[in-house]
């Protein structure tokens, strides 16, 4: 079963992008398969982890899900979550700078096998491809290339068939 962590309007092409319970649409850059997933949503400071069915593909390669367990929050909270942040959310913009597909040699302690490689980049954050996941909110010294960065996992993709992804905001980039 793959393990799918989604922000809520993540810096990321994996987000939750309405909610009509006991259906999520999601969108995902790896697409669903047609059974069971485990999703981590993200919310703010919290975290859900929820197993979802894939029930119908939406525009622009979304797709709707059903609830079909959870032990932390009912589809109806995580709906009125939404919600409430779709209203603070209004005003900001989701990504403030264009990404740049590059592949930059990435190393760092922090990483799983000390290395990675980028797969995007922009002025305020980076994917990566690693060998492993890392934990949401996890601060990491980073050198791409020979140029050392700081940044914070804002979120981590699993999959058993392809390669495990992270994405990195950099802290104090201008």
């Amino acid at each position: 079963m793959a393990h799918l962590n989604i922000a809520l309007f993540g810096p990321t092409k994996n987000s939750l992008t309405d909610v009509d319970p006991p259906f999520l649409k999601l969108r995902s850059d790896r697409g669903f398969s047609e059974g069971p997933q485990v999703i981590t949503v993200t919310m703010g400071d919290e975290c859900f982890e929820v197993e979802v069915l894939p029930v119908r593909p939406a525009e622009g390669g979304q797709v709707w899900v059903r609830l079909v367990d959870s032990s932390h929050i009912s589809a109806d909270q995580l709906a009125l979550k939404f919600r409430q942040h779709l209203l603070t959310r209004s005003a900001l913009e989701r990504r403030r700078n264009e990404r740049i597909k590059a592949r930059l040699r990435v190393k760092s302690p922090d990483l799983p096998g000390e290395t990675g490689t980028t797969y995007d980049i922009s002025r305020h954050g980076m994917r990566i491809v690693t060998e492993g996941p890392l934990p949401i909110g996890a601060i990491l010294d980073l050198v791409v290339e020979d140029v050392k960065v700081r940044g914070e996992v804002v979120w981590s993709i699993q999959n058993r068939t392809e390669p495990d992804q992270v994405g990195i905001r950099l802290i104090n980039a201008n």
